[in-house]
């Protein structure tokens, strides 16, 4: 691991919730990157590695996608920020409604309704609750609110611990951060 990487990780260690970052003890994770593009990254010391997370999705069409940049640089050019749960903007709008005729109108022949959400624990969270408005039934339990989770995390590690253990460690990406169990950067060769 380059000196770059190194000041990085020790930043994070130093500065963020531990239950963020998962910082393996011999150093061999995470991985760095400097920059990207396509689905290949590249970490400070020029080695390249394939992305297969597409960035939690964010990143689907690659990442640096020409056409999604100049998309963005044109929208952050006229409007950057519209708060669009108090003051939305026509696309917001125009968006919902392609939503609906993509999904609702052409599998279930109606109308549908959006919830736009920040994370995939957000999406979850409106999926559970829009079940149970629609069927009445109980959520599952009460550790599907996002209040509850957010106390509920810290706990895997021991309260003693400065530093999760390698297994607890190896749990919180298994039980919290699904995609990153699967991630994937592998070098290439």
């Amino acid at each position: 691991m380059s000196n770059k990487a190194n000041k990085t990780i020790e930043t994070l260690h130093l500065y963020e919730s531990r239950n963020v970052t998962f910082i393996d003890p011999d150093g061999s994770w995470p991985i760095v990157w400097e920059r990207a593009k396509g689905m290949r990254v590249w970490d400070d010391a020029g080695r390249e590695y394939l992305d297969f997370t597409a960035a939690f999705g964010v990143a689907a069409v690659g990442h640096a996608n020409p056409r999604i940049v100049a998309a963005g640089q044109r929208q952050m050019a006229r409007l950057l920020h519209a708060m669009g749960d108090v003051h939305p903007h026509a696309l917001k709008a125009e968006l919902a409604r392609e939503l609906s005729r993509l999904t609702f109108e052409r599998l279930a022949k109606r109308t549908g309704k959006t919830v736009f959400c920040n994370s995939g624990f957000e999406a979850v969270e409106a999926a559970l609750k829009t079940a149970h408005l629609a069927t009445g039934r109980p959520l599952p339990s009460p550790l599907m609110t996002v209040p509850s989770m957010a106390k509920f995390r810290p706990s895997i590690w021991p309260a003693s611990s400065s530093r999760p253990s390698r297994t607890a460690s190896r749990m919180r990406v298994l039980l919290t951060a699904w995609p990153s169990s699967v991630t994937a950067c592998r070098p290439c060769t």
